[in-house]
C-alpha cells in the first residue's frame, strides 16, 4: 500500500473488510489510480467496536478518511458508502482518474459517461439481484434453476447492451474499447470476480455449469476475462480462502436473508 502520506495526495486511510463486494470497489480505485493508503481490517462478523460506529455510524464499510491542506476541516474528512467512496477519489485526484471517467466536455464525452451510468444501472437493477439469489441457494436443490436465472438474466437483460458498448472507438476489452477499467468496471468487477470465481469452484458455490453458459456469451466472456484479470482486481483475493469462507457463511445468510424467492 506504500506511504499514506504524501504532500500531493494527502493521508488516506481506508476502513474495509476483504471478504465485501462493496469495499473491494474502493480498493481497486485505489490501485487504478495509483494512491498509497493506510488500512484497518473491520470484522463484519462481530456487532462494530464503539470507536468505529463514532467514524461510521452505520458500521459498514467502506469508509475513506482524508486529511488534505485544501480541505476546510482541521482533522480528515469521512466519507462513507462505497459508491461515494469511489467518485470522491475520482474527483479529489482528477489528474489520476481520466481513464476512470471523462470529464464532461462534449457530446462524446457525455455520451460515454451516460453509457457507464446505463451499464451500471443495468448490473444492479437487472443482474445483481439474481446473483444474490443464486448465491442464497448455492450447494442446494435449487443452486442450478438459480443459477440458470443469473444466466438468463446476464443474456437478455446485459449481454446486449454490453456488447454495443465494447470497441465502439477503440480496441481495448473494456467499454468503448478503453484499454483500462472505466468506472463501470470498478463498481461491478467485485461482483463479476465472484461470479468467475465462485462457478469456478468445483460446485463447492455455483454449479460449474454457470462458469460454462456465462463463457458462451461472446461479450460477457471476454469482457469478464479482462476484468478478472486486472491486478487492480485481485490484489487483496485469494480465491480458496473466499470459497471457504462463502460455503461456511451460507447457512447463516439464509436465516439472516431468507430463502430466495
Amino acid at each position: 500500500m506504500g506511504d499514506a502520506t504524501d504532500d500531493s495526495q494527502g493521508k488516506l486511510t481506508l476502513y474495509t473488510n476483504y471478504g465485501c463486494p462493496w469495499a473491494h470497489r474502493a480498493h481497486i480505485t485505489l490501485r487504478e489510480l495509483d494512491l498509497s493508503y493506510d488500512e484497518t481490517i473491520i470484522d463484519l462478523e462481530k456487532p462494530r467496536e464503539e470507536w468505529y460506529l463514532k467514524i461510521n455510524d452505520r458500521g459498514l464499510v467502506p469508509t475513506i478518511q482524508h486529511s488534505h491542506p485544501s480541505l476546510p476541516s482541521s482533522g480528515p474528512v469521512t466519507v462513507i458508502e462505497s459508491a461515494l467512496v469511489v467518485q470522491y477519489l475520482i474527483d479529489a485526484f482528477p489528474h489520476l482518474s481520466g481513464h476512470v471517467l471523462p470529464a464532461a466536455k462534449d457530446a462524446k464525452s457525455a455520451y460515454d459517461r451516460y453509457t457507464i451510468n446505463l451499464l451500471t444501472d443495468i448490473w444492479f437493477n437487472k443482474v445483481n439481484s439474481f446473483w444474490f439469489k443464486a448465491l442464497l441457494m448455492a450447494g442446494t436443490d435449487e443452486a442450478i434453476s438459480k443459477a440458470d436465472e443469473l444466466f438468463n438474466a446476464m443474456k437478455t437483460q446485459f449481454e446486449p447492451k454490453l456488447a454495443d458498448a465494447l470497441g465502439k472507438t477503440g480496441s481495448g476489452p473494456f467499454i468503448g474499447g478503453a484499454e483500462r477499467m472505466t468506472l463501470f468496471e470498478i463498481l461491478v468487477a467485485p461482483f463479476v470476480l465472484r461470479i468467475h470465481d465462485f462457478s469456478n469452484s468445483e460446485d463447492q458455490v455455483h454449479p460449474s455449469s454457470l462458469a460454462a453458459n456465462l463463457n458462451s456469451l461472446p461479450a460477457y466472456g471476454q469482457w469478464s476475462k479482462a476484468v478478472v484479470a486486472q491486478e487492480s482486481v485481485t490484489y487483496i483475493w485469494n480465491k480458496e480462502k473466499m470459497i471457504e469462507s462463502m460455503v461456511r457463511r451460507l447457512p447463516e445468510m439464509r436465516k439472516k436473508y431468507g430463502a430466495a424467492k
